[in-house]
């Protein structure tokens, strides 16, 4: 038994002076195979050579992803 799931994503980002990022996206999902639609907003700060990433879902009381955040550091080389 196999399971595919396809999906599609937009996500548009604006980055400013270099140190920092906005970004907004959304992710069409098939809701009967447990990924539905939501969107995402999200902001960065780039202050070399550490990243910061916060981003949060935007998604219905149904959905897997809804009250998610997400929050990443990372080191540019």
């Amino acid at each position: 038994c196999s399971v595919v799931a396809y999906s599609l994503v937009f996500i548009a980002e604006y980055n400013f002076l270099k140190y920092g990022v906005v970004r907004a996206g959304y992710h069409f999902g098939d809701k009967d195979k447990g990924v539905g639609n939501y969107g995402t907003l999200g902001c960065g700060i780039n202050f070399w050579p550490i990243r910061a990433d916060f981003s949060y879902a935007l998604a219905d009381k149904d959905c897997f992803m809804h009250r998610t955040w997400q929050l990443g550091i990372g080191i540019v080389f």
